[in-house]
């Protein structure tokens, strides 16, 4: 369950949004295999803090749902689980930026730094839940 920690940053922030029906974006998670009750689905499918993410720690968090209605994020997904050969379970949260980028695995619901280093692909760093990535983002610990 997202902590009280994150749902009232959020609410502070004006970025939650509780009472949306329909919720557009509750189908698009459900279309991309999210359930709707996770963690990650309650956040993806009631916050937004701009169109298409939020902003902290110097890097923006995808709002995969908006990326999925206004660009490619489908795409995007499949092209660098390939690349990094990850498995269907894992989505990309934020752009590739300085050879790694977040992901998270809806199997373990866990958040994963992942990327290249000279030795190959790597995790570099890991959230034991989503939840507990949000609040180190949004500098709530």
């Amino acid at each position: 369950m997202l902590s009280q920690k994150v749902i009232a940053y959020l609410k502070l922030n004006n970025s939650w949004f509780d009472e949306i029906e329909p919720n557009d974006y509750e189908i698009i998670l459900e279309k991309i295999g999210i359930n709707i009750n996770s963690d990650f689905g309650k956040f993806y499918a009631c916050a937004e803090e701009y169109a298409g993410g939020f902003h902290s720690k110097d890097f923006e968090l995808w709002q995969i749902c908006w990326m999925y209605d206004n660009g490619d994020y489908l795409e995007i997904r499949k092209i660098m689980n390939k690349n990094l050969s990850l498995s269907d379970d894992y989505y990309i949260l934020s752009e590739f930026e300085g050879e790694a980028a977040y992901f998270y695995n809806k199997t373990t619901q866990c958040v994963e730094l992942i990327g290249y280093s000279e030795s190959g692909i790597k995790k570099i760093q890991s959230w034991s839940s989503f939840n507990n990535f949000l609040e180190w983002y949004f500098n709530l610990n």
